[in-house]
């Protein structure tokens, strides 16, 4: 995969982001900073280690109660470590 997809999934999460309407306030917090995230890193295309972090943690509170999020996030965590970030 090249940067061009990681940007292609960066942009996929951030569509299903947007779908999630019904959220708990904790979880509407952590989508509203791992859009921030993806905004910056669309931006730049210089995801760092510490989105990948950010990423890995909203993974785990996402895992319990939206599947799709979970699938996305997890392409973009594979993707940024294929890429060595």
């Amino acid at each position: 995969m090249t940067d061009r997809d990681l940007t292609t999934l960066l942009r996929e999460l951030d569509a299903e982001l947007e779908k999630h309407h019904e959220l708990d306030d904790k979880t509407r917090a952590l989508v509203t900073d791992v859009r921030a995230d993806l905004d910056r890193v669309l931006a730049t295309s210089e995801p760092d280690d510490s989105f990948r972090e950010r990423l890995g943690l909203a993974l785990a509170e996402f895992e319990r109660d939206h599947p799709t999020l979970v699938e996305a996030t997890q392409r973009v965590i594979n993707q940024l470590a294929n890429l060595g970030v």
